[in-house]
């Protein structure tokens, strides 16, 4: 992922109101970048592996959507645990991969890192 050259890679949701915000920053700025849709294109467990090793669960898992809200107590408590005891990621990784809009959003990937969220001054960072 992002130890190489590459062109920026956003990662949205095509729903959501913060993701079309970057994808319209991103072409207003004439910045080259791929859109990646992760209900329709999907995501695979190696990336959200990386993105976890890299920003941490916290940065990535999305508590405060509906998704989120809408899970049954005893998944919420298995992701919490797993997070607090830092131990295998897999559950949070299945999890992320059933239910893609539990991830934070939009997530840009570029050669220098990733960033989640949509903060223009970031964005200028990163790419």
């Amino acid at each position: 992922m992002m130890e190489r050259a590459m062109v920026p890679t956003l990662f949205v949701i095509a729903s959501c109101d913060r993701c079309r915000a970057a994808i319209r920053w991103m072409r207003d700025q004439g910045h080259p970048f791929l859109i990646h849709d992760m209900r329709q294109d999907g995501l695979d467990s190696e990336r959200l592996h990386t993105w976890l090793q890299y920003a941490g669960p916290d940065k990535i898992l999305n508590r405060s959507s509906t998704t989120w809200r809408n899970l049954d107590p005893t998944q919420k408590a298995s992701i919490d645990q797993s997070i607090d005891q830092s131990i295998d990621q897999g559950a949070i990784i299945s999890l992320l991969l059933q239910y893609p809009t539990l991830i934070k959003r939009p997530i840009l990937e570029t050669h220098r890192g990733l960033t989640q969220g949509f903060d223009p001054i970031d964005y200028g960072r990163i790419l």
